[in-house]
């Protein structure tokens, strides 16, 4: 019961939070000319993969490395405090080195994607304290402390949603408001998350560096980041192609109705959030795997079925929301809509992948699917304009389920064709 409790509030704090910015998209469509919303996609673009290369996957290690305790008596949580602020301090560390770097490369960059050179420092900002607010959030998500876990991210959405506003709407302050709105909220859910860090005793200011725990993170990191260079080329690389080519106008197209498709992936998110830690207790108890395969294939059933009926409500979704300045996007969000959904069925099945710590296997599938996204892109972009983008973005997210699914067979064994004894 208590599983099934955590498993909704997860997904309604999810839903709610990604309800927020949903809401926020018709104000910033409307309010903001289709040139500025695109250059807000490419901040968005920087601060994300700056994000993929600092984070050293320092979430997933912690997250890994408590259900690795086999007791949690003094020792133990001692032991995993320091390991925690091991990991707050190496990614510390590396956001440091970044923002040298990027002070220096500002112009270049600036220059590079068509934004300010501000907007350059701000994104190193953003995703440094991202980091620290999701650590938090795994944190509480791995002590199954979900009422902790939702206010927490409502908190951070509602502040997003606020500062936006009055940024963008009442002081006029266009694209800018909306970017510094994304920094208010990132540096202050990056404080707030160290506190209580702090006061829950996960980790321990003034921790020192143990080069042993150090050397483990870094083992594990490493390994996914081409994991991570996969993954933000396969969702990212869009915007930068679609700039080159089309231009920053259609850029905003593209991010708008992918804003749009995206309350699949955070629903989709959001339900990864509460089965994960069911899903990793049968896999450690070893126990009743052919009900946990059936179950699988009942959510592929049910995330299709969304597909279906997204692809062709997705159309009229685009006038009713954002506005009769992004018709275009009519012809092609239906493939991004379906995109997400394979996106969904990919975290159905990459969990096993993880858990076996096969974390090699995940980079090479992710890197291999963003240079096949990257490409396929590029191709469509000149043969279909637009249209083709979203193309190369479904075909791109079905070969990555199916990689992952093949990979999950192969990493760890379970009862994926066998349905009795």
């Amino acid at each position: 019961m208590k599983t099934l409790n955590n498993a909704l509030i997860y997904l309604i704090s999810n839903i709610f939070t990604a309800s927020l910015p949903f809401i926020l998209l018709p104000i910033l469509t409307r309010q903001l000319s289709v040139e500025s919303y695109g250059q807000i996609a490419m901040f968005q673009v920087l601060y994300v993969g700056i994000t993929a290369l600092l984070s050293l996957s320092i979430v997933k290690a912690s997250s890994r490395k408590y259900y690795d305790m086999e007791t949690f008596d003094t020792k133990g949580a001692s032991n995993l405090i320091v390991y925690n602020s091991n990991c707050i301090s190496l990614v510390t560390i590396l956001f440091l080195m970044f923002y040298g770097f990027a002070y220096f490369l500002k112009g270049q960059i600036s220059t590079a994607i068509g934004i300010p050179s501000t907007w350059v420092l701000m994104a190193v900002l953003v995703a440094y304290f991202n980091i620290l607010a999701q650590f938090r959030l795994s944190q509480w998500q791995v002590r199954l402390k979900a009422l902790n876990y939702g206010a927490f991210q409502f908190c951070i959405g509602l502040v997003n949603l606020s500062v936006s506003i009055v940024l963008v709407v009442f002081l006029s302050m266009n694209s800018e408001g909306r970017v510094l709105g994304i920094l208010y909220t990132g540096m202050l859910s990056g404080i707030f998350a160290l506190f209580f860090l702090n006061k829950d005793d996960v980790i321990r200011f003034g921790s020192m560096l143990n080069f042993n725990y150090v050397k483990e993170i870094v083992t594990f990191g490493l390994p996914l980041l081409p994991h991570a260079v996969g993954f933000y080329l396969l969702s990212f690389s869009d915007r930068f192609i679609i700039n080159e080519q089309l231009g920053v106008k259609d850029t905003g197209i593209y991010l708008a109705a992918l804003q749009l498709s995206m309350v699949l992936h955070v629903l989709f998110s959001s339900f990864d959030k509460a089965f994960l830690p069911w899903l990793f207790a049968k896999l450690k108890a070893n126990r009743e795997l052919t009900e946990v395969v059936k179950i699988t294939y009942l959510l592929m059933i049910g995330f299709l079925i969304i597909a279906w009926i997204t692809f062709y409500l997705s159309p009229f979704l685009v006038l009713f929301i954002l506005g009769a300045k992004y018709l275009p996007a009519a012809n092609f969000i239906g493939y991004l809509f379906l995109g997400q959904v394979f996106y969904g069925m990919y975290l159905l099945v990459a969990n096993y992948i993880f858990y076996a710590k096969k974390n090699a296997w995940i980079s090479t599938l992710t890197i291999t699917s963003g240079i096949f996204h990257v490409s396929l892109t590029y191709l469509f972009v000149n043969l279909y304009g637009l249209v083709g983008v979203g193309y190369a973005f479904t075909l791109s997210k079905a070969m990555q389920f199916i990689g992952a699914w093949f990979l999950a067979i192969k990493s760890y064994p379970m009862p994926w064709f066998k349905f009795r004894g």
